[in-house]
């Protein structure tokens, strides 16, 4: 019972993203986004029935973080370069680690 629940579930996940990501319905998702969106229902898809198995993690799950934190990255990522670069008093565009 559980393990319909469970692939009910990652099917409803996958088509959302499907929906929202490939075909367009979330708004405006850029490429980036796209592709984040698509690798985390591929690893998803790929990691659920090990999952279930009882198996170790492995590649799709792997897979499913990596699309996570791409998506991530290309939503929040400009807002926090600009947070980062403004850290040193003004906003120039260069990010230096560097002491002066």
């Amino acid at each position: 019972m559980i393990g319909m629940l469970s692939a009910a579930l990652a099917a409803v996940i996958v088509a959302i993203v499907a929906l929202a990501g490939i075909v367009g319905w979330g708004g405006r998702v850029s490429c980036a986004q796209r592709i984040g969106l698509c690798v985390m229902a591929a690893g998803l898809v790929w990691a659920g029935p090990a999952r279930f198995m009882g198996y170790p993690p492995g590649l799709g799950d792997l897979l499913f973080v990596a699309g996570i934190v791409i998506h991530l990255g290309a939503v929040y990522g400009p807002a926090m370069w600009r947070k980062v670069d403004a850290l040193d008093g003004e906003a120039d565009g260069r990010v230096s680690l560097r002491r002066r």
